[in-house]
């Protein structure tokens, strides 16, 4: 998976099929937390669910075609069935929601990576070994 500004790489990490991934961030209207699964298939990227506490405008329902069904587990809830394919995903960064990206353990703060006002593609792409070690290297 990538991540990038524009022509920077901001990260790149190995995923493999039928791994998922999430992106978490914080409602803009109630600023309650959510989290979106999305899984790599191997040919596009899936949003498999929803994950949040509360309600508010912009946070879908099964009525509005985004999910299938609304399931309550533990203190929050979780919009299932999203099956929503596509082959990438921006996201214009600010302050809230303030957007990061967690996988195998490992997370990025894209609002820390590029800066607010800014958009990111997350793509899921081959990518050299010196064009990671040198993405690397520039971040420090």
């Amino acid at each position: 998976m990538t991540a990038k500004c524009g022509n920077k790489l901001l990260f790149a990490w190995p995923v493999q099929a039928g791994e998922t991934f999430e992106v978490a961030y914080t409602h803009s209207s109630n600023l309650s937390p959510i989290r979106d699964v999305i899984e790599w298939t191997g040919q596009d990227l899936v949003v498999v669910k929803s994950v949040f506490r509360t309600f508010g405008a912009g946070v879908p329902i099964p009525g509005d075609e985004a999910g299938t069904e609304l399931v309550r587990v533990g203190d929050s809830y979780e919009l299932i069935g999203m099956n929503r394919h596509m082959r990438g995903f921006s996201i214009m960064l600010q302050v809230v929601p303030d957007h990061r990206i967690s996988l195998n353990g490992r997370e990025a703060g894209l609002l820390e990576l590029a800066g607010s006002g800014r958009s990111v593609d997350i793509t899921v792409e081959r990518i050299s070994l010196f064009t990671r070690l040198l993405s690397n290297m520039k971040r420090g």
